[in-house]
């Protein structure tokens, strides 16, 4: 689903890798129509993304991982990132925690 959005807000990505990201949206250039696009995330061989999303107001992320436990991220937690990068892994309990699903939770 393709959203316009104003230059106000950012955008998570979680991948399958256990990378989190947040990218501002004001990173990206407005494109001609006909364009492939631009990249997110640097995804490797096995990697995919799981959950992306726009966010103008902080939320809570509910990840369930490969053992089936989950766990909530909040989206202020998930570091602010440059579009090209891989993004990065979470501090502390969930560290190595490997994400298969992601899903906002609303309140």
């Amino acid at each position: 689903m393709i959203k316009h959005v104003d230059y106000a807000g950012e955008i998570i990505v979680i991948t399958s890798a256990g990378t989190y990201k947040r990218v501002l949206v004001s990173d990206f250039e407005p494109m001609a129509r006909y364009r492939k696009g631009v990249k997110i995330v640097d995804l490797g061989e096995k990697d995919k993304v799981i959950f992306a999303d726009f966010v103008q107001d902080p939320y809570d992320v509910a990840v369930v991982d490969r053992d089936g436990v989950a766990f909530v991220v909040n989206s202020e937690d998930i570091s602010i990132d440059n579009r090209v990068t891989k993004g990065k892994t979470l501090r502390g309990e969930n560290k190595k925690r490997m994400p298969e699903k992601a899903f906002r939770v609303i309140q």
